[in-house]
């Protein structure tokens, strides 16, 4: 019986929609089913793919051995061919002319990237050109001596995701007066503040009328478990609107509209003032955890307890009134 292979079932009239090399499974499939004396067409058929690709398969990684065909030594083959057909790298001719050009002249891989895009220049990526100066070290050149910080090992950046384009993001503009004039309780804003090394992340929560404050650890910034500990933090609690930043790790946010069945809205790119009730709350919690701290060997205890200090702290903003009382003991 065949294994079923999911990236193969996409066929139509017996037609394969889109090609996948052979799996190693697949591979072993092979090996047995010529063992068993299987002819060409009833493998094919077994493993659901086209005749023609378990000819050539055979042709191409064939093996002497009692079967005439061995999967181990087809799967090494095949590791082996992948590993030859890596693109080659960006960095040649006038690139490379011009990279190094500047390189020479003292100037950072950043400013070189920056201004060709300045100038129009089709160039490659930062990382590339530090990868290139990486190369040009290890076979004895000197180009990385020409940068403001030549030290043996570089910090990477951290990755950049971007926006999906197909996700869209209600503007702030559209929000109700009532949400912008703090006249209700239930208005929320969200916001993730990042630990040493982007190991593990703090997800705010606070009301932008009573200041109340919910906070949750969180170990990786991703739109589904962010999704999950918004749901599991503001269980209980009046929410009639969440507002947040553009970061991608709310762009699971129709997931939580749905759940919660309230609005969720954006602010503007580099428009931090617009969360200033979370930010200023982010500024309090800093007195707690300092930047550069580890927040994955912080406890959950730990943080529940700054949660409820900050929650029983008197706010100015609420006439010296405590975020819990202007929640849970409104005056009139």
């Amino acid at each position: 019986m065949a294994i079923k292979c999911p990236l193969n079932d996409q066929i139509q009239g017996g037609h394969f929609l889109n090609y996948h090399h052979l799996t190693e499974i697949e591979r072993y499939q092979i090996q047995a089913g010529i063992a068993l004396g299987m002819n060409i067409n009833d493998i094919a058929i077994s493993i659901k793919r086209n005749r023609s690709t378990v000819t050539r398969e055979i042709k191409r990684n064939g093996h002497i051995t009692r079967e005439g065909y061995s999967a181990l030594y087809s799967v090494e083959q095949y590791r082996k061919r992948r590993e030859k057909c890596r693109p080659a790298f960006k960095v040649a001719g006038e690139i490379k002319h011009y990279i190094e050009e500047r390189i020479r002249q003292k100037w950072s891989p950043e400013q070189i990237a920056g201004r060709a895009d300045f100038e129009g220049i089709s160039l490659v990526a930062i990382e590339t050109i530090y990868r290139y100066l990486f190369r040009d070290r290890q076979a004895g050149g000197d180009l990385w001596t020409h940068l403001r910080h030549s030290r043996q090992r570089r910090n990477k950046r951290f990755a950049y995701y971007r926006w999906p384009k197909t996700i869209p993001r209600p503007s702030i503009e559209s929000r109700p007066d009532a949400i912008s004039n703090r006249e209700r309780i239930g208005d929320f804003e969200r916001d993730l503040i990042v630990g040493h090394q982007h190991k593990s992340y703090l997800l705010t929560i606070v009301d932008r009328k009573t200041k109340l404050t919910k906070l949750s650890k969180v170990p990786r910034s991703t739109g589904k478990i962010v999704h999950s500990q918004t749901i599991k933090s503001l269980n209980g609690l009046e929410v009639k609107s969440i507002t947040n930043d553009n970061g991608c790790e709310f762009v699971d946010y129709l997931h939580t509209q749905n759940s919660l069945n309230v609005p969720i809205y954006f602010t503007r790119p580099y428009a931090s003032w617009e969360r200033g009730t979370v930010e200023n709350t982010n500024k309090l919690i800093r007195q707690y955890f300092p930047k550069g701290t580890d927040l994955s060997e912080v406890t959950h205890a730990k943080i529940q307890m700054v949660e409820m200090a900050l929650n029983d702290r008197p706010r100015k903003t609420l006439g010296f009134r405590t975020p819990n009382e202007e929640t849970f003991q409104p005056i009139g």
